[in-house]
């Protein structure tokens, strides 16, 4: 299982001995998001440093920096089937009256391996 939180940590635990077995470790900030890819093996993170990293969850590197948002990382989607990374982010307007303005970028992830 993966966890994500405001200590900037993307967490793998095992969930028989109930502790982490490895750190994810390259947010600038916290992370409120994250999916498991079905077909690939790859993590998909994202939080308030606007970023959505793609992580190999067999060596625990980070293998690509999606950038494109203005705002907090919300929600990640994975698709297998036509390989897909989907993020959402709420970008606020703040000049404006606090109007939001929803964003989502959608990436093949094919192209990330």
């Amino acid at each position: 299982m993966f966890t994500v939180g405001e200590d900037k940590l993307v967490k793998c635990w095992d969930l028989e001995t109930n502790k982490v077995m490895r750190h994810y470790h390259g947010h600038l900030s916290g992370v409120y998001a994250c999916a498991l890819h079905p077909t690939l093996d790859v993590l998909c993170t994202g939080g308030r440093d606007s970023s959505v990293r793609v992580w190999d969850i067999r060596s625990k590197n980070q293998i690509f920096c999606l950038a494109g948002h203005k705002d907090t990382i919300g929600s990640i989607a994975t698709q297998g089937v036509d390989p897909q990374i989907i993020s959402g982010g709420a970008h606020w307007r703040r000049a404006h009256g606090g109007e939001s303005d929803a964003a989502v970028r959608q990436r093949d992830s094919t192209k990330l391996l």
